[in-house]
């Protein structure tokens, strides 16, 4: 030891070398426990297997609860005892943490068992909950499993929400098996339209991981059904799209033309756009003649509205003048003025106001509908052609008392616009109380040539009609 510490007492050393003695024998004991644990853990013998109970005769209205075991029992024991005595009905109410286990220490036919206790139970709306709940989770243990044990429920309705909740719950590396079965036991009882609606999910869960196996087993497949065709194909594209855009275009050269090009052009487009946005953007820029080009440019604006509005605003102003700049204008404007009317009101006044059914018609429109009386106020601050082609949006489909709207209408300065949003409100009027409606219009302020208009449409001309 260094000697300007000086020599420690002969006691203190003593004391030194106990403590390490009894560390080391503490951390060997630790060692010893462990690896007897892991040891008992990975040779643990499985529950005995014992015979279902399918339907219980007892009832409980407490949920089915682990228990703390006496006589020896073992937990696996206590366990399958449980999974023997789970009265399904009552899986409506429990917490999913409380039977999970349960089903996770339980054998394949015991829980094929346990299902077939909804056989026994009244059709109603808690044993739809429950069978909701009980395949959910079976399929997230076992979905293939859980695929063939919803088709052994009998009643209709019942059987299509098992089967819609394994689709929905599995894991999409079970999807392939899914589909063969769903191609090897068609249900003749339940509709081609609910069949078709199954294969739709299960494509669009092997797409997630694995589209052009997924795009290979469809064309096998060839259904016969045009929606399940439509429906497939899009979630194949979307997600193939996501991750290998090329790829994706290239597949869908080789299907059907119109209007499968057009929806499998934005399809691709649109998974395109949720994982490289900018590259998504130029492609489209590009190939504006592109068959689908025009939702394509709406599903972009959309896409970067989730990310960025002013990108998404940048970018459309960007586009030629026509119909997918147009078309994404209002798609824009809508979902917008939903999250963010003032700021999705201060870009629509800058688009192209020649429109009157533009982006500034839509926001008013959509913001009317959320809120009038903020409508209002943004109306109050307009002048010019916007705050005509504004006013027009917002009173046209709102539901805004005649007392509000009408006066607005008729302080619209365009002669057009102000006929056309006049009667339209007029004639809405007019299908509660004609006769009230035909009397405004006749004092009203309007020039004669706007009041013949207005009284000339049908709706007033009924009433001479023998």
């Amino acid at each position: 030891m260094d000697a300007k510490f000086g020599k420690q007492p002969a006691s203190r050393s003593w004391c030194s070398r106990r403590y390490i003695a009894v560390v080391t024998a503490l951390n060997a004991a630790i060692a010893i426990v462990t690896v007897s644990a892991i040891s008992f853990h990975f040779r643990r013998p499985a529950p005995t297997t014992r015979r279902p109970t399918a339907v219980v005769r007892h009832s409980t209205s407490q949920p089915v609860r682990s228990r703390s075991l006496d006589g020896g029992q073992s937990s696996d024991d206590a366990l399958v005892d449980q999974a023997s005595a789970i009265r399904v009905e009552s899986f409506a109410s429990v917490a999913p943490a409380e039977y999970y286990e349960i089903l996770l220490r339980t054998s394949p036919e015991e829980i094929a068992a346990i299902a077939l206790q909804f056989n026994e139970l009244q059709p109603n709306s808690r044993t739809a909950a429950a069978v909701g709940m009980f395949f959910q989770a079976w399929a997230e243990l076992d979905g293939k499993t859980a695929l063939e044990g919803s088709f052994r429920i009998k009643d209709l309705a019942l059987r299509r929400r098992a089967i819609n909740c394994v689709l929905q719950s599995m894991s999409a590396s079970v999807a392939p098996e899914a589909a063969m079965f769903l191609k090897e036991h068609p249900d003749p009882e339940l509709s081609t339209e609910a069949q078709a609606n199954f294969f739709d999910a299960v494509f669009s869960r092997w797409a997630e991981v694995d589209p052009a196996a997924a795009a290979i087993f469809f064309q096998e497949l060839g259904p016969a059904n045009d929606v399940m065709a439509v429906n497939a194909r899009r979630n194949i594209a979307r997600a193939w799209g996501s991750l290998d855009p090329a790829a994706a275009l290239t597949w869908i050269d080789n299907q059907p033309g119109a209007p499968y090009s057009e929806s499998l052009f934005d399809s691709v487009i649109s998974g395109w756009s949720r994982s490289d946005p900018a590259a998504a953007m130029s492609y489209v820029t590009q190939h504006l003649d592109t068959a689908g080009a025009v939702d394509a440019a709406s599903s972009v604006a959309l896409e970067l509205l989730n990310r960025d509005p002013q990108a998404a605003a940048n970018w459309l102003r960007q586009l030629p003048p026509g119909e997918a700049r147009s078309n994404a204008e209002h798609a824009l404007a809508s979902a917008w003025t939903e999250r963010d009317p003032v700021s999705a009101a201060s870009w629509a006044q800058q688009t192209d106001l020649t429109d009157e059914v533009g982006a500034l018609f839509t926001v008013a429109r959509v913001w009317a509908v959320q809120d009038w009386q903020g409508t209002r106020q943004w109306l109050d601050t307009l002048a010019g052609p916007a705050r005509d082609i504004a006013i027009a949006g917002a009173v046209t489909y709102a539901d805004v008392p005649t007392s509000e709207s009408l006066p607005l209408a008729v302080s619209i300065n365009n002669s057009e616009t102000r006929l056309h949003t006049v009667r339209d409100i007029v004639e809405t009027w007019a299908s509660r109380d004609r006769d009230a409606a035909a009397t405004w219009v006749l004092g009203s302020g309007l020039s004669p040539e706007e009041k013949q208009e207005i009284l000339r449409s049908d709706i007033f001309l009924e009433r001479n009609q023998p």
